[in-house]
């Protein structure tokens, strides 16, 4: 298990501000559980940032989908023995291409744990594949905006970051796919800039 990331519940007149929390002492912190539990709305922020990043990929690749044979997306993958789940996963005839976003680069979690994780998933598609691996926090590419009726939600920040993340991660996924069935699994992370 990874170190707990706490998250700041000062509150505000929508509630609390649900940033990270800092050692300075002005928030009150509380764990991701805790926060999710008490302030729903809060933790929703998370997921619309991996949905963003998700819709553009299959945006930008829509034929990815219609050759996948299966298309698993946040559930356990079916008829496999762990219940991990990845963020979403097309499954091929002889490869798999999964798709992982890791939002604030997943520091809450430990690289054992993770790694572990995307090796159980693997394991129960039993074929080689490609982990795709998408940062949108290392560049900050999105940035987050607040609709009239005081929702939040995530939009482009910078441009160039936002496009040059989806040109290399397209890239990678056709070059993947048009090559020979490999061997294993490989990992591609981007933006390079955090992967390296």
């Amino acid at each position: 298990m990874g170190r707990p990331r706490y998250f700041c519940v000062q509150p505000t007149p929508e509630g609390p501000c649900g940033e990270r929390a800092v050692a300075h002492g002005k928030c009150q912190p509380l764990c991701w559980s805790c926060l999710a539990a008490q302030y729903p709305e809060r933790a929703k922020l998370k997921v619309r940032k991996e949905h963003l990043l998700q819709a553009e990929l299959q945006r930008r690749l829509p034929w990815l989908g219609e050759r996948a044979t299966q298309l698993v997306w946040d559930c356990p993958v079916p008829g496999g023995c762990t219940l991990k789940r990845p963020d979403m996963l097309y499954r091929f005839e002889d490869r798999f291409v999964q798709v992982e976003v890791d939002e604030e680069g997943h520091e809450d979690l430990s690289c054992a744990d993770e790694d572990s994780r995307l090796e159980l998933i693997a394991a129960d598609v039993g074929l080689p594949g490609l982990v795709l691996r998408l940062n949108p926090d290392a560049e900050r590419i999105l940035k987050r905006r607040r609709w009239k009726n005081g929702e939040q939600s995530f939009c482009v920040g910078d441009a160039d970051a936002f496009n040059a993340l989806f040109d290399s991660a397209e890239t990678e996924v056709e070059a993947f796919l048009n090559e020979p069935a490999p061997e294993g699994v490989r990992v591609a992370g981007f933006p390079a800039s955090w992967w390296e």
